[in-house]
């Protein structure tokens, strides 16, 4: 969505909607991984830069995914705004609870060096309370708020964007690339959660930021998780997700699908092995290879110093006074 928005950037503008510009916005347009338009704290001052540029525009548009712990955990941020009587509507996606809690996993390996394995991180999850803090807190300051549920809307997701934002589907170009920010697969996140734990967190900058950008096409499986660690989720999450799902509209209400949904009958092997096709070796071979310090050519070896040449022996009755002379 976000690299649409940074395509459509000139039709927004011509329905009276500004969309400012950002430095990641060439990354946007290329279909590689980005963060939207602003960071949350700066958007007063991007705000009024936005209005003094655009005079014409009726609104201003942001995008970024840390707008939701920004509104969850300090949502005073807004309050500068609303106090001069600037109207904010918050557009929030939501996501079926283990989608979710698998995608969030194989982002917090993929980008925050996360070294956990998804049992410990479904334990963790608790995002619909969050969610459920969210609407509080945007409702409390007065914002416009429509919840969307993600899992319903992911394969028309420009058209029910722009529907929202009041603008035709065809204002919003699709990006050349069909899938933007990639899975990783089970193999991949392997890998790099081994890279996490050994190098570090900026190793996805060799690993999986390659692999997500120069192979964008490759499906990513869903990581297993055994029967009983998904039951044991569902049932933290259940009271959590009811109260949720008693304030928003019913047709964007969570759903928690059974196990059977996602693995089918049988409880997965969770002690797999991995693969790698011989493209993602190669882009793993490229990417790590550049990031090596390149040794010297291996110098070849010097022959020792030949050392004074060993006289010969005399051969004559003058040779041995001349040297008899020589070292006296």
């Amino acid at each position: 969505m976000q690299s649409s928005l940074a395509l459509s950037q000139a039709n927004l503008l011509k329905k009276g909607i500004a969309y400012p510009d950002h430095p990641s916005f060439d990354d946007a347009r290329a279909g590689k991984i980005s963060s939207g338009n602003i960071e949350p704290m700066n958007i007063v001052e991007s705000y009024d830069e936005t209005c003094a540029r655009y005079p014409d525009a009726h609104s201003v548009l942001y995008s970024n995914e840390y707008f939701f712990p920004a509104i969850v955990d300090t949502p005073e941020f807004l309050e500068p705004l609303l106090d001069r009587g600037v109207q904010i509507s918050a557009i929030l996606f939501i996501r079926n609870p283990l989608d979710h809690a698998v995608s969030r996993y194989v982002q917090t390996i993929k980008r925050r060096g996360s070294t956990r394995h998804l049992e410990e991180e479904l334990a963790l999850y608790d995002r619909p309370v969050r969610v459920l803090q969210f609407i509080v807190n945007a409702r409390r300051l007065g914002l416009d708020l429509e919840v969307l549920n993600y899992s319903n809307h992911k394969r028309n997701l420009n058209s029910v964007f722009a529907r929202t934002i009041g603008v035709e589907a065809s204002d919003l170009l699709d990006p050349a690339r069909p899938t933007i920010n990639r899975g990783l697969t089970r193999s991949e996140l392997r890998l790099q959660r081994a890279f996490n734990i050994e190098w570090g967190r900026k190793s996805s900058a060799f690993v999986s930021d390659p692999l997500c950008n120069e192979l964008p096409d490759i499906k990513a499986e869903k990581p297993l998780v055994s029967r009983a660690a998904y039951e044991e989720f569902v049932r933290v999450i259940d009271k959590m997700v009811a109260d949720v799902n008693a304030i928003i509209p019913a047709e964007e209400r969570y759903v928690v699908g059974s196990y059977e949904d996602s693995y089918g009958d049988a409880d997965p092997d969770v002690s797999e092995s991995f693969n790698f096709s011989a493209e993602q070796l190669d882009v793993l071979a490229r990417s790590i290879s550049a990031r090596i310090p390149q040794l010297p050519d291996e110098a070849a070896p010097v022959p020792e110093p030949a050392g004074p040449p060993e006289p010969t022996a005399p051969t004559s009755a003058w040779q041995k006074i001349s040297q008899r002379w020589k070292r006296s």
